[in-house]
């Protein structure tokens, strides 16, 4: 996560948490979304974070004492996610597996449809070359078609080149955030 894309999390975290409820946030990394979670007032906030040096920075900053957050110290795809089905209002993951080989990305839409709220859940999103068709085409792609629910954008000021934001180049720009309602099925047991 860059400095220059903390407007970006900013809208995130408002998307994400406008109902309230549980939110998990998976990989702290430097902790602008996180943050920025915690001033919605949230019932509670779970961080997934498996790089060992992070989780010793989020503890040293005290993300461990906050009253609402817990942390998983856990690579995602090694969570058992069956301890959180139905589970959370909202979902973030920065960035989501787009580029990520097939079988992962099929393995992090069970898990999504598995942990949101039935029919009620978010999962938000946004990246640089994002748009409205590709994040529909990507919401196809979940077994249950997931809803595009709302798109939110913000002004982002890129100050220098980076692999991610190389197609925008340097500047002034407004990039779109997405919301997906994906319809979940309810998991009663294993």
């Amino acid at each position: 996560m860059m400095e220059f894309e903390r407007p970006l999390m900013e809208k995130s975290a408002e998307m994400l948490c406008r109902g309230g409820g549980h939110i998990l946030n998976v990989g702290f990394g430097c902790g602008i979304i996180d943050t920025a979670i915690q001033r919605h007032r949230v019932a509670s906030h779970t961080i997934v974070e498996g790089h060992p040096a992070v989780y010793r920075r989020m503890i040293q900053a005290g993300w461990a004492r906050k009253r609402n957050v817990r942390i998983i110290h856990e690579r995602w795809e090694n969570v058992d996610w069956w301890n959180y089905a139905g589970r959370f209002d909202g979902v973030y993951f920065d960035p989501f597996p787009l580029d990520a080989v097939p079988y992962e990305q099929v393995l992090w839409r069970e898990c999504l449809i598995k942990v949101l709220k039935p029919d009620t859940g978010v999962f938000v999103l946004y990246g640089p070359t994002l748009n409205r068709s590709k994040v529909r085409r990507e919401a196809a792609r979940f077994r249950k078609r997931a809803v595009l629910d709302s798109v939110d954008s913000c002004v982002v000021d890129v100050a220098f080149p980076t692999p991610e934001w190389q197609e925008l180049g340097v500047g002034r720009h407004r990039v779109e955030v997405f919301s997906l309602r994906i319809p979940s099925r309810r998991w009663n047991q294993r």
